[in-house]
Parts: structure tokens; sequence; C-alpha cells
């Protein structure tokens, strides 16, 4: 529904959103800081925001994160969005029957 509203101009959902990106993308960016991954998928729920967090997200995990983090890593919305986890769990279960 936050989301909803900040894509039509609600003016307290946009910094929900824009609250919600930062603190992602630091974490993100102190965990990309770390570990140095060439990827980041974004999944479950928070997925569902789509580009409406996607992209202030991306911007503060920028800010934040060292200058070969910021050129090797890629935030990525999960394909699968609140999905992943149950498909993942299946994959597992399957695998040790």
């Amino acid at each position: 529904m936050v989301v909803y509203l900040a894509d039509n101009g609600d003016i307290l959902a946009s910094r929900i959103v824009d609250k919600v990106a930062f603190y992602l993308g630091l974490a993100l960016a102190n965990s990309a800081n770390i570990l140095n991954p060439a990827n980041i998928i974004i999944g479950g729920g928070v997925s569902a925001a789509g580009n409406t967090l996607l992209q202030p997200t991306t911007r503060y995990f920028q800010e934040n994160t060292l200058p070969a983090v910021r050129d090797s890593t890629r935030l990525k919305m999960s394909q699968l969005g609140n999905d992943a986890g149950a498909i993942g769990a299946a994959s597992l279960a399957l695998r040790f029957e």
C-alpha cells in the first residue's frame, strides 16, 4: 500500500520509501564492501516494490560502497518475487528425497 501511495504522489509514503531505501542501501553496501559479490538479489515481499524501491536503494548503495565494489556489484530484483523462498525450499526437498 505504501509503495502504491508513493507511486501516486503521496508525500508521506514517498518519505517512507526513501527512508527504507536508505537503510536497505546502507546495509547492502556494508555487506558488499565485505563480500564483493557480483550481484545482490532483492527478493521476497520487498521485491514487490519493484523500481520504486530499487532506484533509490541503488543510489544509496552506490553512495556507500567502495569504488571497486561500486563498479563490480549490481543490485537486482528477484524474478521469482515473493515465491522465491518457497521455490528454493521445494527445490531442496526434491534434492534430498
